[in-house]
């Protein structure tokens, strides 16, 4: 597995497809109330929730490197700064 840089755009990139998505299931939803709410459709699910919660995990742990990193380059910068003003 390679690590892959990501900055705003990519990441804005994700959560665009996760919100398609989202819209897809909401689109859904909404049909099934306009139409005949008992009539629901039968879907495999234990994948999907699967890969759902091994997202989760992996967005919880981006995140956490994330803000790691920008707590890291913030002290990095604030020591080059109390360098400079000796």
């Amino acid at each position: 597995m390679t690590l892959q840089q990501y900055g705003p755009e990519r990441l804005d990139e994700l959560a665009l497809r996760m919100l398609d998505v989202a819209s897809l299931f909401r689109d859904m939803a909404n049909q099934q109330r306009q139409g005949d709410p008992k009539a629901a459709v039968g879907l495999h699910d234990r994948k999907l929730l699967e890969w759902l919660s091994s997202i989760e995990v992996w967005a919880e742990d981006a995140r956490g490197r994330q803000q790691t990193e920008v707590i890291r380059k913030r002290g990095a910068e604030r020591a080059q700064t109390m360098a400079r003003k000796k």
